[in-house]
């Protein structure tokens, strides 16, 4: 987390709230923060680096990732990646789908897939603020 972006906010926040509110409401701005905004100065990673650290993380390789294949063991660790790479890296969904050799469409789907359980799942949720805080 960009220790300066979250102390701007927290002082917009004690100016905006009373002090006996702040608690509740820190609790829910942490909760529903993003996972990784774009914005965050320092966000972007080299694309080797994320995919060797999510293959390390996930115990796999990207041969394994890249295959055509719906297998929960397969797939989770080639979306998580995918999501990491779209939000760290800067690629263009064309470039991350030429990696897997996916096109942009599924690519998407794949983000899509991901954010869904990140807002809905708590454990996953913190496991790719784990795995994004390594990077």
């Amino acid at each position: 987390m960009n220790r300066d972006l979250f102390l701007s906010d927290f002082k917009r926040l004690r100016r905006a709230y009373p002090p006996e509110d702040l608690p509740e409401i820190l609790a829910d701005y942490v909760k529903n923060m993003p996972l990784m905004p774009a914005h965050w100065p320092g966000n972007t990673r080299h694309p080797d680096k994320i995919i060797r650290h999510c293959c390390i993380y996930f115990r796999t390789n990207l041969k394994k990732m890249a295959m055509r294949c719906r297998k929960e063991s397969i797939r989770y660790p080639r979306q998580a990646t995918i999501y990491l790479l779209e939000k760290r890296s800067g690629l263009r969904h064309e470039e991350i789908g030429a990696i897997f050799g996916l096109d942009r469409t599924t690519i998407i789907s794949s983000r899509d897939r991901i954010q869904n359980l990140i807002d809905t799942n708590e454990d996953i949720r913190a496991e790719l603020w784990r795995l994004n805080a390594k990077l």
